[in-house]
């Protein structure tokens, strides 16, 4: 831990997640970045986020950047009731760095983890006056509803989402990663705050390679398969009975699926192996895998899955370190979903189909599979070195920062 820049008169940006960490998950690895990135733009930046007791030092710490540690808070992630005890206790501790920390015409830049961060964030920010940047990865509560957890006619989910208006409401600027969540975010009737910009990924840091350069895919002995890959976090909302039931319906022979990761659905994924031998399916969990360059080499289509009605509400960050490794996507996604979007505006980096059809869905894989995939080559590497880069993405984040600043001068 480090002190502060010298300049005291100076707003300090504070940058507050519970994931900092990029060896962790998506939201760790975006968030590394970010602060980095802050760091070299601001002379006063700040980071209250989970002890580190893994590792010696943060990933980004240096003389330019203080770290507020929080305390270990441990809970079962996959138990929906401690989960949400884990969350209370976290965003309280949260809560108290910032109520202690944070002064007037400071800056939070923050994103939706925990997720009970927002409220705290929005009671405090009405008592100390601080500026507020909030970057969206995920929406609460409508999130709940598409996960099959609360019904949007529960009144439960009718008070949490009047809650969480509010909290959006007393941002500054909301940064969206999709165009659909931007959608969303309209019919809320929040609308002065946006601004669009979409998930990205390092291009130096994920290298395109062939598949017959795959250890995990000779190991497999799958060099002449036509490989379809799911890579991340297999969850409540990613659909996977959607995907295993499609799977079970493929006719072309040459067709396999790989699934790298883990998450709640992980164990429905495994026990799907086990009763369907016949079919050539592998799992390796994130743990197992020696490195992400690895895995995303790992296939001829990168799998991307969400549930139906998922639109505005999350957007697989996968899909941008698919392109990067040079692999067209296969969007299981709505069509009016980021994702889809992207797909139908750039020809060659995928295919989309709607969730919850498992037989179209095993259609069009026995469609691809017959497809000679080497034409596209390049193409989606090619689209995520000019959309979807590091640099002109932290570039916008900070600019979005000074924009607020600036206004809160006037």
């Amino acid at each position: 831990m480090n002190g502060m820049a010298a300049n005291s008169t100076a707003p300090t940006i504070f940058i507050v997640s519970e994931y900092v960490d990029p060896q962790v998950n998506s939201t760790g690895y975006y968030w590394s970045k970010i602060i980095n990135g802050v760091s070299l733009a601001f002379p006063c930046v700040a980071v209250i986020c989970p002890e580190n007791s893994a590792a010696k030092q943060y990933p980004f710490e240096s003389n330019r950047v203080f770290v507020y540690p929080l305390s270990e808070s441990s809970y079962k992630k996959n138990h929906l009731l401690f989960r949400l005890l884990g969350l209370l206790n976290l965003s309280f501790k949260f809560f108290v760095k910032i109520v202690r920390h944070v002064r007037k015409n400071d800056l939070i830049f923050s994103g939706t983890n925990p997720i009970f961060l927002l409220l705290c964030i929005a009671l405090s920010k009405k008592f100390t006056h601080f500026k507020w940047v909030l970057l969206v990865h995920d929406v609460f509560p409508n999130n709940l509803a598409a996960a099959g957890i609360l019904k949007k006619s529960n009144i439960f989910y009718q008070i949490l989402d009047c809650l969480f208006s509010w909290a959006y409401r007393s941002a500054d600027a909301l940064i969206v990663i999709g165009r659909d969540m931007e959608t969303l975010f309209r019919e809320k009737q929040i609308i002065d705050q946006l601004i669009y910009q979409p998930n990205w990924v390092n291009k130096d840091e994920v290298t395109p390679i062939s598949k017959s350069q795959s250890s995990l895919i000779s190991g497999l002995g799958w060099e002449s398969k036509v490989v379809f890959q799911f890579f991340g976090n297999a969850g409540r909302l990613q659909g996977i009975d959607n995907v295993l039931s499609a799977i079970a319906q493929v006719t072309d022979q040459h067709a396999a699926f790989l699934f790298i990761g883990e998450g709640s659905e992980f164990g429905t994924i495994q026990e799907f192996a086990k009763t369907h031998p016949q079919l050539p399916i592998a799992l390796i969990a994130n743990a197992d895998l020696s490195s992400r360059n690895e895995g995303l080499g790992a296939c001829d289509v990168a799998l991307v899955c969400l549930r139906a009605g998922m639109q505005g509400i999350g957007v697989p960050s996968k899909s941008y370190f698919s392109l990067a490794a040079d692999r067209p996507i296969l969007g299981v996604v709505d069509a009016s979903s980021e994702v889809a979007q992207m797909i139908r505006e750039y020809e060659g980096v995928g295919w989309q189909c709607d969730p919850d059809n498992p037989q179209k869905l095993a259609g069009l894989i026995d469609a691809i599979c017959k497809l000679d995939l080497s034409v596209n080559a390049g193409r989606a590497r090619v689209l995520m070195e000019q959309q979807y880069d590091e640099a002109p993405a932290i570039a916008q984040y900070i600019e979005s920062l000074k924009r607020v600043l600036s206004v809160s001068k006037q």
